[in-house]
């Protein structure tokens, strides 16, 4: 759906495609000082856009002095802006100096520009400077377009001219904007500029929630709100840039079940090993593309853990009812949470600081004291994997300064009185399954009656979700609420007995697998 004021224009500079962003900001030009635009050097003009830089300088001399530098800055952080921008220059002196023929010839000639033209703004709506493009009625903004080999994506997003809301721009590439836009990070924005990605099972505003679901898109179409987990986000300063392919109905499946999206590719490896799990777009765009800086996805059943180990990145999956989920798709109340992605740990840890909140039981400052390592779930047949596991147990403690605890978790349970002597394996063999399906199926009853309804016919959902509706309806109500007593069961016996209550301790679990999983093989 286009909404936008102005049809979208992509304009290719030279390698490179743009999208111009319709917000316009006008301008008064003080003078124009010509230099090397004539009939050998022609003005070059894309679909009635000129590329052009804005600079702002406090007067003549810092222009002078500073230009080359601002420019080498500019070039180092932004991946928007490149040398094509610099045909054009637009300088504001904030003295109100104007700039001489000479000046203004010996900026040509030392970076190759063929026009310099000082101009004014007025006040606050004077825009960042950096790359933009000259049309008839001022300045717009240009935001560079990425396309999507990995399939990561569904729907490119951007700002709507009008309200608090956003829009598919109608174009088959993925524009960001340029990183010089956005203001410093400060104590109320601290992550201005951060451009992320969203699962397709969460709102935001203008766009819709697919859930990777033809049939969900047509019945419930455009998101009226932004989830408050994502508005946060944004007026913390973080720009979405679109929204991320998911396993239908956020509940885990093969990539050979996709049918109405393909599953996104994992870059890792030789790319054609599965990305695992629901929130595999929102880990795809994260491992494989640098204009990226982090992503948002969901956990029910280890859908940000898996994604992060096998697309090789990190995966933050807070605990569950730590946070508002109004917005989002549920699969299960019991079992839901939101988390993200991100390919540093500094990057995860400005994220987490601010995902969490000033309302966080979790001390994010402190290192833990304690590092136990459950060896019964972490001996692999694969030794070479088994080695890197060895090796990462090694650099943490010698990082923290402390040697890990052996734990053998299977023993000790056995032993607790939580078990009444049954093996910890058997006690939760079935208690996620009883939950999640049946959560799975009762919260997408609206969707299926609703449809129903309206198109006088079954919604056609990917197979392995009608598998798992088709197993809830085995599920007992008696065997629900067993699950629910042993997932709360073994809560306690792990806030007790393992990591008690005001514990400096970090418990190491698998979250990945010891071999890979291509998308071709059917494992199910």
């Amino acid at each position: 759906m286009l909404i936008l004021t102005r049809p979208p224009a992509v304009v290719a500079v030279q390698a490179k495609q743009y999208f111009v962003y319709p917000r316009v900001c006008p301008f008064r030009n003080r003078t124009v000082k010509a230099c090397l635009a004539d009939e050998k050097h022609p003005s070059r003009i894309l679909d009635g856009y000129i590329p052009c830089s804005l600079f702002y300088f406090n007067n003549v001399d810092h222009l002078q002095t500073g230009l080359s530098k601002m420019i080498e800055d500019f070039l180092r952080k932004d991946d928007v802006f490149c040398d094509d921008f610099l045909e054009h220059i637009l300088i504001v002196l904030a003295n109100g100096e104007e700039l001489s023929q000479p000046i203004a010839q010996g900026i040509c000639t030392a970076i190759g520009a063929k026009t310099v033209s000082e101009v004014n703004f007025a006040g606050s709506s004077a825009p960042k400077p950096g790359p933009y493009f000259l049309g008839n009625n001022g300045l717009s903004e240009a935001w560079r377009c990425y396309s999507d080999p990995l399939a990561a994506f569904v729907h490119p997003i951007v700002p709507s001219l009008v309200g608090n809301k956003y829009e598919d721009p109608g174009i088959p590439v993925y524009p960001v904007p340029s990183r010089l836009y956005s203001e410093p990070k400060s104590e109320k924005r601290p992550l201005a500029g951060l451009r992320f990605a969203v699962k397709d099972v969460i709102d935001i505003a203008g766009v819709p929630t697919t859930n990777c679901c033809r049939a969900y898109e047509d019945l419930y179409g455009v998101a009226l709100e932004t989830a408050p987990l994502i508005q946060k986000l944004i007026e913390k300063g973080a720009i979405p840039i679109g929204k991320a392919r998911t396993v239908q109905f956020a509940s885990g499946s093969h990539p050979m079940d996709w049918v109405d999206w393909q599953c996104p590719f994992n870059p890792r490896g030789d790319g054609y090993q599965s990305p695992s799990m629901s929130s595999a777009g929102s880990a795809a765009a994260v491992s494989g593309y640098d204009w990226v800086d982090f992503s948002v996805g969901t956990d029910t059943f280890g859908s940000v853990i898996m994604p992060a180990a096998a697309c090789g990145i990190y995966g933050f999956r807070p605990t569950t009812g730590i946070q508002v989920l109004t917005g989002i798709l549920p699969v299960s109340s019991y079992l839901d949470t939101a988390g993200f992605f991100t390919r540093s740990i500094a990057s995860a840890t400005l994220l987490a600081k601010e995902w969490l909140g000033e309302d966080s039981p979790h001390n994010l400052t402190n290192y833990p004291t304690e590092i136990i390592h459950p060896v019964d779930l972490f001996h692999f047949e694969n030794s070479e994997y088994q080695s890197v596991v060895e090796r990462f147990v090694g650099l943490m403690e010698k990082f923290l300064g402390v040697k890990s605890s052996r734990l053998n978790l299977t023993e000790r349970w056995e032993s607790s009185a939580y078990s009444d002597g049954t093996p910890l394996r058997d006690y939760l063999n079935s208690t996620i399954p009883k939950i999640q399906l049946r959560d799975c199926y009762n919260n997408a009853k609206d969707f299926r009656q609703s449809y129903a309804r309206q198109f006088r016919k079954e919604p056609y959902v990917d197979p392995v979700i009608r598998y798992k509706w088709d197993l809830s309806q085995d599920i007992t109500d008696e065997q629900y609420e067993q699950g629910i007593v042993e997932k709360h069961t073994f809560e306690q016996w792990m806030s007790t007995e393992i990591i008690p209550p005001g514990s400096k301790s970090i418990l190491l679990l698998p979250g990945g697998l010891d071999s890979p999983t291509y998308r071709d093989q059917y494992y199910g």
